[in-house]
Order: structure tokens, then sequence, then C-alpha cells
């Protein structure tokens, strides 16, 4: 078992990889999932890290505001233009840092571990992701979505997981309640045909992105 976060985080990814490639070739084989010459923008970095603005989105507030928040509780400073995490946390392995080339420019962004640690912080003060506040969505004017929607087949497949997890991934979008109730769609997702004209959910980028933390945190509870 590997306990360091970051070996973990980076053995994660090389699975990942292994499975797009055994993927890959049983697409080419039987075509029972259609690759997309695109992967869907995923929140997660290729260093498995993740931004702020994608944590906040989650309890619908901005990054600006989360990262205001998180510099309140003085998790976070900032100097010049850019965040830095306080020396009390710089040892817990909460954020890492990616370069972004040519011009050098260094963006902070949160590992696993240091998101659980934001949500633990968030639902300490009583604040709650917007999936679990129904009082709020129901007085929501209705949101358009324009970009792309992803079936459950294509997120497993983006993500490197066998077909079992195509079931799966719709068990986990009942458990959030992300599928519409009184209509064929919402910012989650939309009902459509597929063709033989049965029924199939499909996914936008925001409800891609709530089923992808979801899988993460199974992963990251039991070790895989």
């Amino acid at each position: 078992m590997i306990t360091d976060p970051v070996q973990r985080a980076k053995r994660w990814i090389e699975e990942q990889e292994e499975h797009q490639v055994k993927l890959d070739k049983e697409v080419k084989k039987n075509e029972v999932l259609k690759p997309k010459a695109e992967k869907y923008d995923r929140y997660l970095s290729s260093k498995g890290l993740i931004t702020i603005t994608e944590i906040a989105k989650e309890y619908g507030m901005s990054g600006v505001k989360l990262n205001q928040f998180l510099r309140d509780k003085r998790v976070i400073y900032k100097r010049g233009n850019k965040w830095f995490i306080y020396q009390k946390y710089a040892n817990e392995r909460y954020v890492g840092y990616e370069v972004y080339l040519p011009e050098g420019r260094r963006s902070l962004k949160w590992t696993p571990e240091g998101e659980m640690f934001i949500r633990e912080l968030l639902e300490n003060n009583n604040i709650k992701p917007v999936l679990e506040q129904p009082q709020q969505l129901t007085v929501q004017e209705p949101v358009k979505y324009s970009g792309k929607y992803y079936t459950a087949s294509s997120i497993a497949y983006n993500l490197g997981l066998s077909e079992e997890w195509i079931i799966k991934i719709g068990e986990i979008a009942n458990n959030l309640k992300l599928k519409p109730r009184f209509s064929d769609e919402n910012i989650y997702c939309r009902k459509t045909l597929d063709d033989n004209g049965f029924p199939r959910w499909e996914y936008t980028q925001y409800g891609a992105a709530l089923i992808e933390n979801e899988i993460n945190k199974f992963r990251l509870a039991n070790q895989i």
C-alpha cells in the first residue's frame, strides 16, 4: 500500500494510462465504447491537482470568493498576484504548484487531501454543497448549457475504467440527484434517446466533474 499521497496520485495516473491502453484495444475490436478525439474538460490536471474554481462550483460560489474564505481562515495568503499556503499547512501535502511554460507562470492547486481539508473547513462553517441545498435549487433561474455532453460510457473511458463502471456511474448520478425531476435537462445532465430509441442520460461538464469527484473519493478511500 502506498502511503505517500503524492506517490499514490502518480500511481493512480499511471493506472489510468494502463487502463486506457487496454480500452483502446477493446474499442478497436468491437467498438463497444466509442473513443472520443477530445476528452471532456476534466477538473483534475495531469498531476492529480484540482483548481479552487472547480471546488467552489459545487458550493455555488466563485473561485475568488472561496480563496477569500481560505484567506480569512488563514489557510492561504496572497503575495503579488499569486496565492501561497501558510507554513502551518505547508507539510500537509494539501497543495501543489503547476508551472505553465514558456512564461513560467506558477499556479497553486489542491491535492485530493487538500480538497477534503477545504470541504471539512466549509462544513465546519455550515457551508454545504449546492446539491445538499434543495431549497436554493428550487428558486434558481434555469441555467442554459451550451457545452459538450458525455455519456456514462465516455466518462468511464476517459477515466480508464472498466465497463462495469458504466452502470455504477448511473448509480452515482442518482445518488447525487443530478438528473432533472420536472424536465428533460438541467445544468448537470439531459435525457435523450439512443440510436435504438431507448432513453439515455448525457452529462454536462459540470455533471461529469461531480461524478468524477465521487469516483476519486472512492478510489482514495479504498486505496485503488
